[in-house]
């Protein structure tokens, strides 16, 4: 049997599976992204990486990494495995991005996962505005999402095509 600490995967199931599934575990209901909910840190997954301590949030350049992938999967309707560079093999940059983030959720990533998620949105040729208007068309209630952190990182790195605009 595996230890409950290591043994972690993340599937995508529907509205009935999902909450069925989870009573089922006997685990608690992890925090779901709501692009509708305001801002806060209850609104945001923990880290889980140090074993035997209390979980602790995301920095805020963690939060904005997440909730782009969230954004994207949502705007697109599209998994981990669809955003694979090499069509099915290995890790998708995003899969890799939200598994770091829920072991190292409490320190800033590197600047290469915002360039990496930038490359993400310019091969499905879109950006944050184009997905929020996707989710606006959907619920006019969406909330405000702003990337400063993302931006900053990528204006250090020299891009160009900026994406989080």
């Amino acid at each position: 049997m595996k230890d409950d600490q290591k043994d972690v995967e993340r599937v995508f199931v529907g509205n009935y599976a999902g909450p069925h599934l989870i009573r089922l575990s006997g685990k608690e209901t992890p925090p779901c992204f709501n692009p509708r909910r305001a801002d806060g840190a209850r609104d945001y997954p923990t880290t889980t990486r140090k074993k035997g301590k209390e979980p602790r949030p995301y920095t805020a350049y963690n939060r904005e990494l997440y909730d782009a992938i969230m954004l994207f999967f949502i705007a697109f309707d599209v998994s981990e495995k669809d955003t694979r560079a090499d069509k099915g093999k290995g890790e998708s940059p995003t899969t890799k991005c939200l598994s770091l983030l829920t072991w190292n959720g409490d320190e800033d990533l590197t600047e290469a996962w915002a360039l990496s998620l930038n490359t993400v949105f310019q091969k499905y040729k879109t950006n944050v505005d184009e997905m929020i208007k996707i989710l606006l068309s959907r619920d006019p209630n969406i909330r405000e999402f702003k990337f400063p952190r993302i931006q900053e990182k990528l204006k250090q790195r020299g891009v160009k095509d900026l994406r989080f605009m």
